[in-house]
C-alpha cells in the first residue's frame, strides 16, 4: 500500500497537469462528450483502477508461474542429462559389441582357413 501512495505522490504534478488539461479542454469544447469519449474514459479509469488494485496479485501470480516453469525446466534438463548418459553408455556398449564381433569374425576366418589347409594337406 505504501508503494501506491508513494507512486501517486511522485506523479502528483503529472496527475495535476492531466486533470487541469482535461478541464481546460472540456471548457473550450475541445473534448465533446459523446458515447465514444465516455466509453474511452470509463475504460481508462477501469484500467488504472485495476492496475492499482490488482498490481500485487498479478505480480505474485506471475512470480509463482515463473517458479513453476523454472522447476519444470530443471526437471527437463536433469532428465535430458540422464538420457544422454544412458545413450553414451549404450553407444559404448554397441561399439564394444562391434569390435567383439570383428574379432570373432577374424578368429573364425582364421580357423576356417586353418581347417581348410589342414584338410587339403591330409588329402
Amino acid at each position: 500500500m505504501k508503494k501506491k501512495t508513494s507512486m501517486i505522490l511522485q506523479n502528483k504534478t503529472l496527475i495535476g497537469a492531466s486533470i487541469l488539461a482535461f478541464f481546460v479542454c472540456s471548457s473550450k469544447n475541445l473534448i465533446i462528450y459523446n458515447e465514444e469519449i465516455l466509453v474511452a474514459l470509463s475504460f481508462l479509469l477501469f484500467v488504472l483502477f485495476s492496475f492499482h488494485s490488482f498490481q500485487e496479485t498479478v505480480k505474485q501470480t506471475f512470480m509463482d508461474r515463473q517458479q513453476i516453469i523454472l522447476n519444470e525446466l530443471e526437471q527437463v534438463l536433469v532428465t535430458k542429462a540422464t538420457t544422454i548418459k544412458n545413450l553414451q553408455m549404450t553407444h559404448t556398449k554397441s561399439l564394444q559389441l562391434v569390435q567383439s564381433l570383428e574379432a570373432l569374425k577374424k578368429n573364425c576366418r582364421g580357423r576356417i582357413r586353418n581347417g581348410a589347409i589342414t584338410k587339403n594337406s591330409s588329402i
